[in-house]
């Protein structure tokens, strides 16, 4: 008998697999970035600074499709938690009406 609360192979997978992100470090700047807080001023070229700036967004990029995924896993973890709570309470009412 299959239960109601049956795991997709995608359940099972984020509810034994899902890690977090092996590397998620904020890029750090560039060199030539790094006396800008207290000065001001900067000796970077325009393509240092667009590289940190494509660095940064996707860094963001990759932070907002973790948390996707974690809001995904969690709303299949509480999913999951009300199959098996609907599953006992199936069991228990089957049980109850044998007693009869």
């Amino acid at each position: 008998m299959q239960t109601p609360f049956a795991l997709s192979p995608r359940r099972l997978y984020f509810l034994i697999f899902q890690t977090p992100p092996a590397n998620y470090e904020k890029p750090e700047p560039p060199y030539c970035l790094l006396e800008f807080r207290f000065s001001g001023q900067h000796d970077c070229s325009r393509w240092e600074i667009d590289d940190y700036e494509a660095e940064l967004f996707d860094f963001e990029r990759r932070l907002r499709e973790y948390l996707i995924e974690v809001d995904d896993y969690l709303r299949q973890v509480r999913n999951l938690a009300i199959d098996a709570e609907d599953y006992v309470d199936c069991q228990i009412n089957n049980m109850l009406a044998d007693l009869q």
